[in-house]
């Protein structure tokens, strides 16, 4: 699936819902609950991602941690919020926009300033929180 089919096919469901606790922040791949996918800016990002890899867990993580296909860009929004966005190639798109935009566009558009990308391999603790967290 393209980053675009990916991104309409989940903003068309996406139910916001804002983590419970920051300290133990989980981060996943949402899954169809009632027709709707309930998560934050992360797991908005990662679950296009996991679309884009045609939901096959071996080249989810591989374009994730092996050729850096995907990246989670962390910004502080205009609201003063830290929040994250996603990025493949030179598309930047989030759970504000809902629409895959160059670099100077979408932070244009959004208002938003790029702190640091993160470094993916720590993309695996989070992860491994939000599976344990289920």
């Amino acid at each position: 699936m393209d980053l675009h089919s990916a991104i309409r096919l989940i903003a068309s469901r996406f139910q916001y819902k804002k983590d419970d606790n920051r300290l133990i922040d989980s981060w996943s791949v949402m899954r169809d609950q009632d027709g709707k996918f309930i998560g934050d800016c992360e797991d908005f990002s990662l679950t296009v991602f996991w679309y884009m890899s045609n939901q096959s867990l071996f080249k989810f993580l591989f374009n994730l941690f092996v050729l850096h296909k995907y990246a989670l860009i962390w910004c502080k929004a205009k609201n003063g919020e830290l929040h994250f966005v996603g990025r493949y190639g030179d598309l930047y798109f989030d759970n504000w926009t809902f629409a895959a935009l160059p670099k100077e566009e979408f932070f244009r558009r959004t208002g938003h300033k790029k702190i640091v990308q993160m470094f993916m391999p720590l993309c695996i603790a989070q992860m491994i929180k939000g599976w344990l967290k289920r």
